[in-house]
């Protein structure tokens, strides 16, 4: 028994041991509210819309982290959307989760698995200058607020989703990014032939500081199926940055084959200059639905005055032209005065 006792006691020490951590979580949110005032000419009327949650870019409460076990550098996120402007429905609820996702990133590469951005709809957000402003690419604030408006306008956004993506480790500044998901349908009906659309998302991006100048180019490529055809979306994009001057600019085409055939191509271009605390942009947005006949086209400028990098107010108007061929035909003005407390 000794013997037994021995060996086993052995066996124990020679087990290599796991040194795991977790750190203890930081948490963090951000306030963003604007007061949105708008006048269309399709209506014939102006409206003023109080001082509401600037719905592409809400109001949120989480807390973040990191874990370490041997080689792998981990991470955490929770968060929560608090967004007034939502009316509380059995589909959009004022209280909400944003994200709930782990990462881990060892030599190999880095894995995410929840809910949370995927790699190509990161990428989108962070080339749109105005990304948390009325006049984001997202377009929740001007479909809510103008007639025809449309959202995902100079991009196809997503937001977030239920996901799992690889991300390569960076080879002389490339990156490969795998991703899939089930676009939060979450449908497992057996009825449904498809069981909702599975979207496989890969994007390869292209980082490099040539002198003075700060170069990002990506591209990338999303299939999805539905109702038994494949749907596409392919993304080609660069951004530039050099001293206080930012240059963005992307172009998609997205072709939809499901029950009617549709083609949408968008293009976004932003500009954006930086003079001490103060931040000037302008962004131009089309989205051309090919097949349809339509075309959304939206012109927005921007001032952001930066009391600290967590403070800041800003000034926003922006242009909207709806012209559908059989549909609405509509030129509104939107301005949004708006104040951002990040902690």
């Amino acid at each position: 028994m000794k013997k037994i006792v021995s060996a086993a006691a052995v066996c124990v020490v020679a087990i290599p041991t796991m040194a795991a951590s977790i750190e203890m979580p930081t948490v963090y949110g951000k306030i963003n509210k604007a007061a949105i005032y708008t006048d269309q000419d399709s209506t014939g009327r102006t409206s003023f819309a109080g001082f509401a949650d600037v719905d592409s870019s809400e109001t949120r409460l989480g807390v973040k982290g990191k874990w370490d076990l041997e080689n792998v550098e981990g991470t955490y996120v929770i968060e929560m959307g608090l967004n007034s402007s939502k009316d509380s429905n059995v589909t959009d609820f004022r209280i909400r989760m944003r994200q709930a996702a782990v990462g881990a990133k060892t030599a190999f590469g880095t894995i995410k698995a929840g809910q949370t951005y995927t790699p190509m709809d990161y990428t989108i957000l962070k080339t749109d200058l105005l990304s948390s402003t009325v006049a984001s690419m997202a377009g929740s604030d001007t479909s809510a607020r103008i007639d025809g408006a449309v959202s995902r306008l100079g991009m196809r956004y997503r937001a977030r989703t239920d996901m799992v993506s690889y991300e390569t480790p960076s080879i002389g500044g490339l990156t490969l990014s795998l991703s899939t998901d089930r676009d939060n349908g979450m449908n497992n009906d057996s009825t449904d032939a498809d069981y909702g659309p599975t979207h496989y998302t890969g994007l390869v991006k292209f980082d490099r500081q040539m002198g003075k100048v700060d170069m990002n180019l990506f591209a990338g490529y999303d299939t999805w199926a539905e109702d038994g055809e494949d749907n596409t979306y392919t993304l080609a994009g660069a951004k530039f940055g050099f001293g206080n001057f930012q240059l963005n600019a992307a172009y998609s085409i997205e072709e939809n084959d499901a029950a009617t055939k549709t083609e949408i191509n968008r293009t976004y271009a932003g500009a954006q200059y930086t003079m001490n605390k103060n931040v000037f942009a302008v962004t131009y947005q089309l989205r051309d639905e090919k097949d349809a006949g339509n075309e959304y086209t939206q012109i927005a400028a921007h001032y952001r005055y930066m009391f600290t990098k967590k403070f800041d107010m800003s000034l926003t108007v922006l242009t909207y032209d709806v012209d559908e061929t059989a549909g609405t035909q509509n030129e509104a003005t939107m301005a949004a005065a708006g104040i951002q407390l990040k902690f």
